[in-house]
C-alpha cells in the first residue's frame, strides 16, 4: 500500500500560519537530525545545549524534505512553537485512528510487553522505547501515513518526572491500557514510589480496560474496567503457568494452551500473559497469538544470552533498577554455573539511592560478585567474593583475566556504559 505524505499546505494550516511557497510533502518527521530519513520534515527545535537548526543542513543532505523551527531557514517553515506544533500533529493524527490504541506503562518491562503485545497480535507498535512525548505525536503521524490508522496499535509510555504522564494520555487516548509493575524508577524525578504509582495510574482512566499486573495490583483499586494478570493459578483474571524453563527459553500454559517462549524470566512470561489476555479480550485468534509468540524476540542488551565456547554472558545492560536487578539475578541463577554477576550503578534514584543499593546485597550473598561504579560497592556488603572497582577502566585489567567459566550477568543502569564491560568480555574468548 501506498505511503500517504504530509503536505507543507497541511502543517501550516495546523500551525495557524500562511506559507509564503508550498515546500512540497513529506513522508514522515523527525526532530533527532541522526535520525532523519529520506522524505522527512524536520523540527529543529531549541535543545538543552544548542539548537536544531544547526542540523538543518545535514538534515537536508540526508534527504529531509524541508525544516520546521522558530529559526529561519530558507528551506523552512517559521513558527513561534515547533516542539508544541509537532504534538497538535500527534494530536490530529489520533483523532484519525480508528482502530484501538493500547498504551503499556510501569516501572520495568515496558518495552517487552508492548513488543509482546506487537508480536501477539501482528500489530504496530512505536520504535523501540521511543515512549516520549514527541515521540508518541511521531509515531502517531508516522503510523496515519503508513495507513495503519485502522489497525491496532501498541505504545509505550514512559516518564520521568511529574505532569508527563497526562501529557501523554492526553495525547495516546488509550482504549486499553497495561500497567506492568510499580517500583523504585527515576526517583530522582518522581521523588518517591508513591508519586510514581500516582502517575503511572493516570493511564487506567477512561479505557475501556486496563490490565493491570499482580506486580502492581496493590497500587490500584480494581473495578469492573480493571483486570489482573500474572502467574499461577492465583486469583487473576488472566495467568499462565511455567511447565519448564532452560537456556532457550520456558514453557508456558495459558488457558489450556501450551507454547514455548525463547526468552527466559518470570517478567517475561508475565509480558506474554499480558499479551494472551489483550488477544482474548479483543477477540484475537489465541492459537496464532501464541504460535507469534514463539518467535517473539527481545531488544538488544535485555536478558541478552550470548553464548561463547567456555562462558556465557547474560547481557543485561540497557537498564537496571532494584526490581529488575532482583530478577535478572534470578535468570542468572537458572543458568549453567558458576554464577557471576558484574553490576553497575542503578541512576536516576535520587536521595535514597545508597540505601536502594544497599537493600539488595541480601539477593547478591551466594554468587560471585565484580561491581563498578559509585554506589554499586554496597550490592557487595554480604558478600566475601566480591570485587569492586570505580570505573571500567580501572576494572579492565581484572576483567580480562578473571575466571569467566559459567554464566556471567552484566548488569547497570544506560549512564554506565556497561556495552564497554561487554566489548572486554567478548575480546577475551
Amino acid at each position: 500500500m501506498a505511503r500517504q505524505t504530509l503536505s507543507s499546505t497541511l502543517i501550516a494550516s495546523i500551525a495557524g500560519i500562511e506559507l509564503a511557497r508550498d515546500l512540497g510533502n513529506a513522508t514522515g518527521l523527525a526532530f533527532s537530525s541522526d535520525r532523519v530519513k529520506a522524505g522527512d520534515v524536520f523540527f529543529a527545535l531549541a535543545g538543552e545545549h544548542s539548537h536544531g537548526i544547526k542540523y538543518a543542513e545535514q538534515a537536508l543532505e540526508n534527504g529531509a524534505a524541508f525544516i520546521v523551527s522558530d529559526k529561519y531557514h530558507k528551506h523552512g517553515m517559521l513558527v513561534d512553537e515547533p516542539a508544541k506544533l509537532l504534538m497538535d500533529l500527534g494530536h490530529w493524527a489520533r483523532a484519525q485512528h480508528s482502530g484501538n490504541i493500547i498504551a503499556v506503562t510501569g516501572s520495568a518491562g515496558k518495552t517487552s510487553t508492548k513488543n509482546f503485545i506487537a508480536q501477539a497480535l501482528d500489530i504496530p507498535k512505536s520504535p523501540g522505547n521511543f515512549n516520549t512525548p514527541l515521540a508518541l505525536a511521531k509515531t502517531l503521524v508516522e503510523n496515519l501515513l503508513n495507513q495503519s490508522h485502522a489497525k491496532d496499535l501498541v505504545l509505550e509510555l514512559g516518564i520521568d518526572h511529574q505532569g508527563e504522564m497526562d501529557i501523554l494520555v492526553d495525547l495516546a487516548k488509550p482504549d486499553y491500557a497495561v500497567l506492568t509493575l510499580i517500583s523504585a524508577s527515576h526517583l530522582a524525578g518522581l521523588e518517591s514510589i508513591a508519586i510514581v504509582a500516582s502517575e503511572k495510574k493516570k493511564i487506567l482512566t477512561n479505557t475501556k480496560l486496563a490490565l493491570v499486573s499482580e506486580d502492581a495490583l496493590a497500587y490500584v483499586q480494581k473495578n469492573n474496567k480493571i483486570k489482573t494478570y500474572g502467574l499461577y493459578p492465583k486469583d487473576l483474571d488472566y495467568s499462565s503457568k511455567i511447565l519448564k524453563q532452560d537456556i532457550n527459553g520456558q514453557n508456558l500454559e495459558f488457558r489450556g494452551l501450551e507454547f514455548h517462549l525463547p526468552v527466559l524470566s518470570s517478567a517475561m512470561a508475565k509480558a506474554a500473559t499480558a499479551a494472551m489476555a489483550l488477544a482474548t479480550e479483543l477477540g484475537y485468534d489465541l492459537a496464532q497469538a501464541a504460535k507469534r509468540l514463539q518467535s517473539v524476540r527481545l531488544e538488544p542488551r535485555r536478558l541478552e544470552i550470548k553464548r561463547h565456547k567456555d562462558f556465557i554472558i547474560l547481557d543485561d545492560s540497557y537498564n537496571s533498577s532494584p526490581a529488575a536487578l532482583i530478577e535478572a539475578i534470578k535468570v542468572l541463577k537458572t543458568l549453567p554455573k558458576a554464577h557471576t554477576a558484574i553490576l553497575g550503578d542503578m541512576l536516576e534514584l535520587g536521595a535514597n539511592s545508597a540505601q536502594l543499593h544497599k537493600d539488595l546485597a541480601k539477593y547478591l550473598t551466594d554468587i560471585d560478585l565484580i561491581t563498578i561504579g559509585n554506589y554499586s560497592k554496597h550490592f557487595g556488603d554480604l558478600n566475601p567474593n566480591s570485587e569492586h572497582f570505580s570505573n571500567i577502566e580501572q576494572a579492565q585489567a581484572y576483567l580480562t583475566k578473571f575466571d569467566k567459566s559459567g554464566s556471567i550477568l552484566v548488569k547497570a543502569s544506560l549512564g554506565m556504559k556497561f556495552i564497554d564491560v561487554i566489548d572486554i568480555l567478548e575480546a577475551e574468548k
